[in-house]
């Protein structure tokens, strides 16, 4: 019969609808997350619904953005010779460099709790963390803006594969420490508490800002190109390499969301106690904040700007 469609098309048709199935890490997201509806009322009008698709993302991004790291890494060490010493290498250098100015007594410090050699090593850490974690969202989006305007994805992912490249390279710099620390005289197990509240409160700083950088990044290549210039600025205007000393509540330092946060993470590291412990606990406040509106931010931006950003 003419209106009757054979039974084996039909068979074939299930079956190709039904072999058209997201990966299964997409599967527990809702069946119309990722139709394309053009509507000029922005996402953030219906707030209950933009929090639950940044939700969403965020969950089904994660193996995405775990392969992400591990290409990023591969890459990052694969035609070197030298390796996994890249790693450590600016610290080494700068560690060097302020101890043997000290020895000289070029420059002068108070008497530290701990060896200068151990203080500013330890500093010199953080602040590569630091470094790195405000970097690692822009380097992020800048390597995958081909596949950002062909490819429809999480692009969350994006910036927790930059958190993991953040953390594993500072694993390794920690690592280092342990035996560095035997070398110079110190014990290196005597970490306290506050270490790992500051230390993650210093990675989620750095990634916050680099969050909300990465709109203008995405348009101006000046931003990639200069801030690096103006981190360097910011270590010479932060105790990473000389101690708070004994006015620790001037605005100088209390101004400075890095300050409070690296000696927290430091002091912990080095069992000492915190100069600026209140600071340090109304800056990670402030963290959580600079991190939930760069998300929102970066959510909102993105789309509208990955059509103008410069092809690789």
């Amino acid at each position: 019969m003419s209106g009757m469609v054979p039974t084996d098309e039909t068979d074939r048709g299930s079956e190709s609808r039904e072999g058209a199935r997201p990966p299964p890490e997409l599967t527990s997201l809702p069946p119309d997350h990722w139709d394309t509806v053009f509507d000029s009322a922005p996402e953030i009008t219906r707030p209950g619904k933009f929090l639950g698709m940044m939700r969403a993302d965020l969950i089904a991004c994660r193996e995405l953005a775990w392969r992400l790291f591990v290409r990023n890494i591969t890459a990052m060490y694969r035609q070197t010779i030298l390796g996994w010493f890249w790693a450590f290498a600016p610290v080494i250098v700068m560690t060097a460099t302020f101890v043997f100015l000290r020895s000289r007594n070029i420059v002068s410090f108070d008497e530290l709790a701990v060896p200068y050699s151990v203080y500013v090593f330890t500093g010199m850490i953080l602040w590569q963390t630091f470094y790195e974690a405000v970097l690692a969202p822009i380097k992020q989006v800048m390597q995958a803006r081909t596949m950002l305007g062909k490819i429809h994805f999480p692009r969350e992912a994006l910036i927790l594969a930059g958190f993991y490249e953040t953390l594993f390279n500072s694993g390794l710099r920690l690592l280092l420490w342990i035996p560095a620390a035997f070398y110079m005289g110190f014990n290196p197990f005597v970490i306290g508490w506050v270490f790992v509240p500051g230390f993650l409160a210093l990675v989620g700083l750095g990634i916050g800002i680099g969050v909300l950088l990465v709109p203008l990044a995405a348009l101006y290549q000046d931003v990639e190109k200069g801030l690096p210039i103006l981190l360097t600025l910011g270590m010479f205007l932060t105790p990473v390499f000389y101690p708070i000393g004994a006015d620790p509540q001037t605005p100088f330092f209390l101004l400075n969301p890095v300050t409070a946060i690296l000696d927290t993470a430091r002091s912990g590291l080095l069992g000492i106690a915190p100069v600026l412990p209140g600071a340090a606990l109304l800056w990670s406040l402030f963290v959580i904040l600079s991190l939930g509106a760069g998300w929102i931010l970066f959510r909102l931006a993105l789309p509208h700007i990955v059509s103008r950003m410069p092809a690789s």
